[in-house]
Formats: structure tokens, C-alpha cells, sequence
């Protein structure tokens, strides 16, 4: 008898550890994925991150390896600074929301002369508001060049623009 209460409370353990798992690391998680709108040939590129959780999120970094672009706040002038010389961007986005992060090419970098196959890596660094001491897996989005140039070739125009 003890022998089956022994077992069944390692089942139960190993249940609600898995759970717990889950529901730190896989649940509610943002939804992050590249957007690209405006002008063929300057078009504008974000990285939209989108809350699906029912509480707030803190966006506290975007990255991109190798360094290719670089993520502001928004399109204003202080944000595109910050973001070239390398200063994170800080976003708090409610539920159910979405937010664009803009991708700016830094000086000195030609993006037209990177190679097709060249792999870029962008992670989104985010916390929950409720739990911002909790660390959270990163958000990881991989594409290659060849697949952000078909992403502007097939970009819309801004504001319903038609040129």
C-alpha cells in the first residue's frame, strides 16, 4: 500500500512540475514576427510584437546577430539616436496589443551587399509586469536576407498610399 501511495505522489510531482514548466515558459507568450511596409526600395521594417497575455509586458531589448539593423521605440528622432549608438528600447504593452519596433541599418553597415544566405537572428527580451524578476526565454525570430527582400518586395504601402 505504501508502496502505490509512494507512486502515485511521484506522478502527481511529475505532473505538476511539467506544469509548471509549461506555464512559465510556453504560456502566453508575445507574438513577434517582421513587418515591412512603405515605398518599394526604402521600405520601412519593423518587428511587431504582439501581447497575448491578459497582464502587461515589458519589451526590455531587441537584438539582431549579426549587428544589421538595430531596434527603436518608434520613428522619432531621440529614439533612432538611442537605437544607433546601441541603447535598448523599453516598451510596456497592454494586453491585446501590439507594438512596432522599427529596424534602422546602422552606419557603416550596406545592407544590399549582405549575401542571400546570410542568417539574421532577432530576440526579443521580454518580462511579464506582474512577475518582472521572473526571467522569461526570449522571443527568437530567424530569417535570411533573401527572405527580408522578398518580405519588401511584396511590402504595402504606408497610410494607403498608392505610389
Amino acid at each position: 500500500m505504501t508502496d502505490l501511495i509512494t507512486k502515485i505522489g511521484a506522478i502527481v510531482g511529475l505532473a505538476t512540475g511539467i506544469f509548471t514548466v509549461w506555464d512559465r515558459l510556453f504560456r502566453a507568450r508575445p507574438i513577434a514576427y517582421v513587418h515591412i511596409r512603405g515605398p518599394k526600395g526604402t521600405p520601412y521594417r519593423y518587428v511587431r510584437i504582439a501581447n497575448t497575455d491578459k497582464a502587461d509586458i515589458q519589451v526590455t531589448d531587441v537584438k539582431c546577430w549579426p549587428r544589421v539593423f538595430a531596434a527603436a521605440k518608434d520613428h522619432s528622432i531621440r529614439s533612432i539616436a538611442e537605437a544607433a549608438i546601441g541603447r535598448a528600447p523599453l516598451a510596456l504593452i497592454a494586453p491585446g496589443e501590439d507594438w512596432d519596433f522599427t529596424l534602422i541599418i546602422p552606419s557603416g553597415i550596406d545592407f544590399d551587399a549582405l549575401k542571400d544566405r546570410t542568417l539574421l537572428v532577432l530576440a526579443i527580451f521580454w518580462r511579464r509586469s506582474s512577475s518582472p524578476w521572473l526571467p522569461q526565454p526570449p522571443k527568437v525570430i530567424v530569417l535570411s536576407v533573401r527572405d527580408f527582400r522578398r518580405l519588401e518586395a511584396t511590402s504595402r504601402p504606408l497610410f494607403g498610399d498608392e505610389k
